[in-house]
């Protein structure tokens, strides 16, 4: 499971600041969480797939305008 993809994308589902920072620049938001190119990729994709094999399956996603999860 990858710690920081887990808590970017559930910290995107709870915080709008966050959410409008992404609309903007998402490099940015995923500079800051520390993001593996590996997991960008996925994230720039939509590989929703991979996201999910990614996180394990102790979460729950939903991808309606953004991707995130819910613990």
């Amino acid at each position: 499971m990858s710690k920081q993809l887990t808590e970017m994308l559930s910290d995107l589902g709870e915080n709008l600041d966050l959410q409008a920072a992404y609309k903007k620049d998402p490099e940015a938001v995923m500079d800051k969480y520390g993001i593996e190119e590996s997991e960008r990729d996925l994230v720039r994709q939509k590989n929703y797939d991979g996201i999910r094999s990614k996180l394990g399956t102790d979460v729950k996603m939903a991808t309606n305008g953004f991707t995130r999860i819910y613990k």
